[in-house]
C-alpha cells in the first residue's frame, strides 16, 4: 500500500485473514514488517510489506491466512531468542497493600456446678484397749 505512514505502524495491532492474531508490530524494515505474538510462547513474523491489505491508524491488516503465516513467515527459534535478548522488557511489578481482616466468634457457655456424691470406702488401722478381767486361780 503506497499510502501508508510506515512510522505510525510500530506498536500497532496485526491482523490476517480471519482475524488471524499476529501479534503487535514491533518494526518496520524497508520490505517487511516484524510482528511478535504471545506473551510466554512468543512467536514473531516476518510479513512481506506487499501483502499489507489495510491500516487504520490502530490496525494494520494483511491478506494472510493462519497457515502461511506459521508456513511461510514464522521467524526461526534461533533468531527470535537473539532478538528477545537485545529487547528485553522488564514490567515493574504493582504494589499490593495487604490488610489482615480479623474475625472475632463469641460462643457463648453457661456453667452450672452440680453437687456429685462419691462414695470412698478407707481402712484405717486403729488402736484401741480392752479391759480384760481375769479370775484369781485358787
Amino acid at each position: 500500500m503506497e499510502n501508508i505512514n510506515w512510522d505510525e505502524v510500530t506498536k500497532k495491532e496485526a491482523r490476517g485473514s480471519d482475524d488471524y492474531d499476529l501479534g503487535e508490530v514491533q518494526e518496520v524494515t524497508s520490505d517487511n514488517v516484524v510482528t511478535q505474538k504471545g506473551i510466554l510462547d512468543k512467536k514473531q513474523f516476518e510479513i512481506p510489506k506487499h501483502l499489507v491489505k489495510s491500516f487504520d491508524g490502530n490496525k494494520i491488516t494483511f491478506a494472510l491466512s493462519e497457515s502461511d503465516a506459521e508456513s511461510l513467515y514464522l521467524k526461526d527459534k534461533p533468531d527470535f531468542d537473539d532478538a528477545i535478548s537485545e529487547s528485553e522488557t522488564t514490567i515493574p511489578l504493582i504494589q499490593e497493600k495487604l490488610e489482615p481482616a480479623k474475625k472475632e466468634k463469641v460462643v457463648e457457655a453457661t456453667i452450672v456446678k452440680e453437687p456429685v456424691k462419691e462414695t470412698k470406702e478407707v481402712n484405717v488401722e486403729l488402736t484401741h484397749e480392752e479391759l480384760v478381767i481375769k479370775k484369781p486361780v485358787r
